[in-house]
């Protein structure tokens, strides 16, 4: 029987594919990101303590230091296991459903 309750409908369209397709999105971006992280030896250049001088204490943007961004590659590599584990069930799932995922 088929789902027509346009309430469904819409939030299918509306939530769960939108949903689909950020989890496609970030999954993607992430797992990229982690390929230059290692073809590239990049996290050795954050240590902790240091801040990246990228121009955020003039544009705005919160200063960020090199555990922050060892924390951003530690849940990037969270992320990517999780979505790879068990055969890549997760992401799978999110692939049936997103129509917008953007690879990086």
């Amino acid at each position: 029987m088929a789902i027509t309750d346009p309430r469904a409908v819409k939030f299918a369209n509306e939530n769960a594919r939108v949903a689909a397709d950020l989890f496609a999105q970030g999954y993607y971006r992430a797992k990229a990101a982690i390929d230059q992280v290692d073809a590239q030896g990049l996290e050795a250049l954050f240590p902790d303590a240091e801040t990246v001088e990228d121009g955020a204490d003039v544009d705005g943007r919160s200063r960020i230091t090199g555990a922050h961004v060892t924390g951003v590659i530690t849940a990037m590599r969270a992320l990517v296991a999780d979505m790879e584990a068990n055969g890549s069930a997760k992401l799978n799932a999110i692939l049936q459903v997103a129509v917008n995922t953007r690879r990086a």
